[in-house]
């Protein structure tokens, strides 16, 4: 069994205004943080052209990839198991990559054998703001020039989505948010700056 959450979350732009209304809302700030992202696929995109994103953060691994089928249904929300156990992110990376699971101790090792390099690195700035409906806020700020809001909730197995979408919905609309298009996050606009051929890539797999 994996040791993962899963992740339900609307992305927005946010103004000066945001966090005044999230404290009216009886938000409170929980973190102030540095937070330094390093991603790595192999040279034909094989990971992140199946919607599985392999990240360092903060020296710690980590793997979000989606819970199973793809819901379209969500409109501007994602949803996304983030998966934290070694063991887990090694079987599930060498499902996609179509290699021997025991053939690797860790991920470190894993990646070094595996040819996977580092696509992306950046470091955001982030508050983390939390509600007393269940919701937390990200409001991010990276180092290369984006700033994305998100509004998040953790749910602990597929059957509660729809229940995490109605807070996010919510919020989003207690917020003042009508956007009805998911918003690119810092990944797509790393890439679209950095990175335009992988970028191409994900868009014409209909990933991004």
């Amino acid at each position: 069994m994996d040791s993962l959450s899963l992740e339900v979350e609307r992305k927005f732009f946010f103004k000066p205004e945001t966090e005044l209304k999230l404290r009216d809302l009886g938000a409170e700030l929980k973190r102030d943080q540095r937070i330094c992202d390093r991603y790595f696929d192999n040279e034909h995109f094989q990971l992140t052209l199946a919607d599985h994103w392999l990240r360092m953060r903060d020296g710690y691994w980590e793997l979000k990839c989606p819970p199973g089928k793809i819901d379209n249904s969500f409109g501007p929300a994602t949803h996304y198991l983030e998966i934290t156990q070694e063991e887990d992110i090694i079987c599930r990376v060498c499902k996609v990559l179509g290699l021997i699971q025991t053939a690797w101790i860790s991920v470190a090792d894993l990646v070094q054998s595996a040819g996977l390099d580092e696509f992306a690195s950046f470091v955001t700035e982030r508050k983390v703001y939390t509600l007393p409906c269940g919701s937390h806020v990200d409001l991010d700020k990276a180092d290369f020039g984006y700033q994305i809001g998100e509004i998040e909730v953790l749910v602990s197995d597929v059957s509660k989505t729809d229940n995490a979408l109605e807070k996010i919905n919510s919020l989003a609309e207690k917020l003042g948010l009508t956007n009805t298009e998911r918003i690119p996050g810092k990944m797509d606009a790393f890439l679209m700056q950095f990175r335009p051929l992988h970028y191409k890539k994900l868009q014409e797999a209909h990933i991004l």
